[in-house]
């Protein structure tokens, strides 16, 4: 049996990052346990599950290096229209947030992430105005099965694995259920616009 976390991404174009050995077309990954221990062509890997990556890229994933994941839940809500900026959206809205209003909200973000290809995220949380948020707030960002949602192009990305946990594959994210992720973060949207007394 195959220890958890152990596959091997066969045939694709390999992007190490790294001046040598440099770009690897028809290139393989051996990951155990969660960690990369072998990259190169052909790679000897008996009895280990395979990822099919004929015809797509293989490279790290992205770091996303500013981001305010708590105000994902106030997306679409700034304007152009007076009273309606950002500055006073975020901070009237935010003045009403919950703890669980800025999980669902970081929920969400990480949901996008991971979606997208990011799998790395300095978060931005300056809404924090209630004793030991800090820990709530990150607990989504630390649990894979809470990292998933839409971004860039997401449709573009096949595959995330995060700490050897395969997160999306297909096109598809195969440890949450991204429907039920909208449905709450609508609800605490909902909870604070009422809060708020926000249209």
């Amino acid at each position: 049996m195959t220890e958890p976390g152990t596959f091997v991404i066969r045939g694709g174009y390999v992007i190490t990052m790294e001046s040598e050995p440099g770009d690897i077309p028809d290139g393989d990954v051996l990951v155990t346990s969660g960690r990369i221990v072998a990259v190169g062509r052909g790679l000897d890997a008996p009895g280990v599950a395979g990822i099919d990556a004929r015809g797509m890229i293989v490279l790290p994933g992205f770091v996303e290096t500013h981001w305010h994941m708590w105000n994902t839940l106030l997306r679409s809500m700034s304007g152009d229209r007076p009273g309606a900026g950002y500055f006073h959206v975020s901070t009237t809205l935010g003045r009403v947030f919950t703890p669980d209003d800025l999980y669902q909200g970081t929920r969400l973000a990480c949901a996008e992430a991971v979606y997208s290809g990011i799998t790395s995220a300095h978060d931005w949380c300056h809404n924090i105005r209630m004793v030991s948020t800090q820990a709530l707030n990150l607990a989504v960002c630390t649990d894979p099965a809470h990292m998933l949602v839409t971004a860039a192009q997401p449709a573009n990305v096949d595959t995330v694995i995060v700490d050897g946990r395969v997160l999306k594959r297909n096109g598809a994210l195969t440890a949450l259920d991204p429907l039920q992720v909208g449905r709450d973060a609508r609800d605490a949207l909902a909870g604070v616009r009422a809060r708020a007394g926000w249209p």
